[in-house]
């Protein structure tokens, strides 16, 4: 659904699952799923440990960041 949607849209996807990211494996799947289809991804900023931030918890004025692992 992920890759779909970034095709019928502008070819970029934000990520934000959080700092909760590193118990499982799927962050990594989902990117590189991204990286061999050319969608580009963003973030609003990143934990302590690289995960893109999840939007709950911060300011509505944070600009949108390149986001590679």
């Amino acid at each position: 659904h992920i890759i779909a949607a970034a095709r019928i849209g502008v070819g970029q996807v934000i990520c934000a699952w959080g700092a909760n990211a590193n118990r499982t494996k799927r962050p990594a799947e989902v990117m590189k799923m991204l990286k061999m289809q050319d969608i580009k991804a963003l973030c609003l900023g990143t934990t302590q440990d690289g995960f893109p931030l999840h939007p709950c918890m911060i300011s509505y004025d944070r600009p949108l960041l390149d986001y590679a692992v």
